[in-house]
């Protein structure tokens, strides 16, 4: 017989069932029973909503205990997702029992978290420059709330016939154009960040972003190991990948963004990384030292990005409209949208219709150019032309 280890912190194993024994052949086992009977646990429609989202996530990890385990039922960044969509559903429901929860209350959120109302408030933080007010949210983002919310409740059995009947997401703008700078803006947002030494992480990060097509959640996984100047090349991680497509291998040309992932690796060894698996944009939480074990979170550069925002004029430009800003630069050069997908990933077809058009337009412009210097391709009009050329319906 073997022995299941005794239960992680935080682990929703009941107290009494701390240590089972597997029997031979797992007949009649009652460590197999536990796991049955874990894995089916359904969550009470008696229980907050606070505690209701704790069990869930905890539901969708494995045993930490169990080591080593390298193995995941959701994506790193998903449970990231998933965290702060329950930190947002918190500050709403987190008193409420999840039976409860009634078509009333989701109208309610919709209408709170769209217009930034309470408790969706903004606090004043002097030392950030953060004014107090309301913080809306976009309907995407509300229907991604909701939609954990009733994936909770089905795990409750509390999703009533009701809520499947009346609960309506709300639409969604779908903007045809992503966000890119244009050439100017790129060069303006550059020589801005450039211009101050407190704004050259975002430099730095800017050049590899828009010349490596990365998303934020991509740049944030990058450990050490993963940048090999010494063959010019990146590593996606999967870690960091939105699906298995963005996993992959992306040169490093220019000499500009071989120097920033240079001075990247150096702060990132100022900062306590020295190992191959320490990451390249280490995690802080203020006034503590940085813990090159964790990433960064998506507000680790946020304060010097705002800065460069405000100082370029560009303020509505973010970290993630960087990869649409590589890949219209490349479709503008004239790159084909097979060789695009190659370096950026996975697009979805409207992306790649879109990329598809600036691409094609390019080349157009480039033969339009080539032909207007080079003049026609023959010296002889129409009417003086000695070549054969076809005519309908006469016999060869």
């Amino acid at each position: 017989m073997f022995v299941l280890p005794k239960k992680a912190a935080g682990s929703v194993l009941s107290p009494e069932a701390d240590r089972l024994e597997h029997t031979f052949g797992h007949l009649d086992c009652p460590a197999c029973e536990q796991v049955r009977a874990l894995s089916l646990q359904r969550i009470t429609p008696d229980l907050s909503f606070a505690d209701a989202a704790k069990y869930w996530i905890a539901s969708r990890k494995l045993d930490s205990s169990l080591k080593p385990i390298r193995a995941r039922f959701i994506r790193e960044s998903t449970e990231d997702s998933y965290q702060h969509y329950i930190d947002s559903l918190n500050l709403f429901f987190a008193q409420l029992e999840i039976g409860k929860i009634h078509l009333g209350h989701i109208r309610s959120y919709q209408e709170a978290r769209l217009t930034g109302a309470p408790p969706f408030i903004r606090k004043r933080r002097p030392n950030k420059n953060v004014v107090a007010g309301p913080c809306p949210a976009s309907p995407k983002k509300v229907n991604q709330e909701l939609s954990l919310l009733k994936m909770i409740m089905r795990r409750a059995g509390c999703w009533s016939q009701e809520l499947d009947e009346f609960y309506e997401p709300l639409l969604e703008a779908i903007n045809d154009v992503p966000r890119a700078l244009t050439a100017d803006q790129q060069q303006k947002w550059l020589a801005i960040a450039r211009s101050q030494q407190r704004w050259w992480v975002v430099y730095w990060y800017s050049v590899v972003a828009f010349e490596t097509t990365m998303s934020t959640n991509e740049m944030r996984s990058l450990r050490i190991g993963d940048v090999n100047l010494f063959h010019s090349i990146v590593n996606v991680p999967d870690a960091g990948a939105k699906n298995k497509y963005r996993v992959r291998t992306i040169p490093l040309i220019s000499a500009e963004v071989k120097w920033s992932a240079e001075q990247l690796l150096a702060r990132a060894r100022d900062l306590g990384a020295a190992s191959p698996m320490h990451f390249l944009f280490p995690f802080r939480r203020p006034p503590g030292p940085f813990d090159p074990t964790r990433p960064m979170t998506v507000s680790g550069i946020k304060k010097q990005w705002e800065e460069v925002r405000i100082a370029s004029g560009l303020k509505n430009f973010r970290p993630y409209d960087t990869r649409h800003t590589a890949i219209t630069r490349w479709a503008e050069n004239g790159m084909g949208i097979a060789e695009i997908m190659a370096m950026a990933g996975h697009m979805s077809p409207r992306m790649t219709r879109h990329y598809t058009q600036i691409s094609e337009g390019a080349k157009r412009k480039a033969l339009e150019a080539a032909i207007a210097k080079k003049g026609p391709m023959s010296v002889e009009s129409p009417g003086q032309m000695s070549t054969p050329f076809y005519i309908p319906n006469r016999r060869m």
